[in-house]
């Protein structure tokens, strides 16, 4: 059987080249464990840093946020946070959207099995 020799692509070729030359190094265990905690340990120092958000809005959308989070005991900043995060993260759906798709089956379901 012929074994077919793939060709290196200019970044493998520079990689093979370099470890051919002795530039790579063995890491021992605990100097790798050392590296990634604490890389994980800058992560989550910027993780839990906060940004500062400068926002214009209507002084009525305003009074309807902290009505809202008052209503539901937080902050109204802690609100807007809240809705930004679950918009993004796809969690908050248009009321209007859904009610229409449930309106679709509904009618697909009574046409598909009418009442006798």
């Amino acid at each position: 059987m012929k074994i077919k020799k793939s060709r290196l692509d200019r970044f493998e070729s520079k990689l093979e080249a370099s470890l051919t030359r002795g530039e790579w190094t063995s890491v021992d265990d605990d100097d790798l464990k050392n590296s990634l905690r604490q890389a994980a340990q800058r992560t989550l120092r910027e993780l839990k840093k906060e940004a500062r958000v400068n926002i214009r809005m209507s002084p009525i959308v305003v009074a309807l946020l902290k009505k809202r989070a008052a209503r539901e005991g937080v902050g109204y900043q802690t609100l807007m946070s809240s809705i930004i995060h679950r918009y993004i993260s796809g969690d908050l759906v248009d009321k209007e959207a859904v009610d229409h798709t449930v309106n679709v089956l509904l009618d697909k379901v009574t046409n598909r099995f009418p009442k006798k």
